[in-house]
């Protein structure tokens, strides 16, 4: 009986998502340094043109690689994605915190509603803020990591696509 539950409850899931059309924002990160804390002028911000009114379902990277500078942690390196007024978005690390790899990487991680309460969010504007920053400010104004490879990846819909996990008895 738990098995017919289960494989009703995915197939409805599958039928209710499947007619939504998912987009998928690539942005290379070769080259991209992180400086300060969030919300410092020097960090390195891309705005992506994404959807009018769209939602941003997941969140993935591949293949992130590289180094500190300074004496800096690698494990600080993280990002920001964003609305513009910076009030919704999702706030990750792409390396083990507390960590002092260097080089880092590669890695790859993949993450949803399943997982983050946060996602999926708004994007009213069309306009997909993604800051890069330091968890923690070893030197104001100075580079402290540089990324050498790698794909950060967001996928986005114009209906929220809310993944969830649950147990059926």
């Amino acid at each position: 009986m738990r098995i017919t539950k289960t494989l009703i409850l995915a197939s409805a899931f599958l039928i209710l998502t499947a007619g939504i059309a998912q987009a998928q924002l690539d942005i290379p990160m070769t080259g991209i340094q992180t400086f300060d804390a969030l919300g410092d002028a020097d960090n390195t911000v891309l705005n992506n043109d994404v959807s009018p009114s769209t939602f941003i379902n997941g969140v993935a990277w591949t293949a992130v690689d590289g180094g500190s500078i300074g004496g800096s942690w690698g494990s600080e390196a993280a990002a920001a994605a964003q609305n513009t007024a910076q009030t919704e978005g999702v706030l990750f690390a792409f390396f083990p915190q507390n960590s002092p790899c260097d080089p880092c990487g590669p890695v790859s991680a993949a993450f949803d509603s399943s997982t983050q309460t946060v996602l999926p969010f708004p994007i009213a504007d069309n306009n997909l803020r993604v800051e890069f920053y330091e968890s923690y400010v070893d030197v104001t104004g100075s580079p402290s990591f540089l990324f050498s490879a790698g794909t950060l990846s967001f996928t986005h819909s114009t209906v929220p696509v809310e993944l969830m996990s649950f147990t059926v008895n």
